[in-house]
């Protein structure tokens, strides 16, 4: 197993952890997020619960992000786009 050393570790993949992961990394820290489920977004996600039926937990809480951060993580050049609904 090979040993990897992190400045900080992240427990949540979240919209809050993934953020806070970025700006970390911006600052130049070795970041690791560790998230117990096999997708990373948290409440942002939607997913499907069953067969042709999609369930959005909270995906609306990625509507309450401060433009900065928006800005700051240029995430418009990682195919963010804002749709209002």
């Amino acid at each position: 197993m090979k040993n990897n050393t992190y400045d900080v570790a992240i427990i949540g993949g979240g919209h809050n952890g993934l953020t806070t992961a970025c700006y970390l990394a911006k600052a130049g820290l070795k970041v690791v997020v560790v998230e117990r489920h096999e997708y990373v977004g948290g409440a942002a996600v939607s997913r499907e619960l069953h067969p042709g039926w999609t369930y959005s937990n909270c995906s609306y809480v990625c509507s309450l992000l401060r433009p900065e951060i928006f800005r700051d993580l240029e995430l418009s050049k990682h195919g963010l786009q804002i749709i209002p609904y």
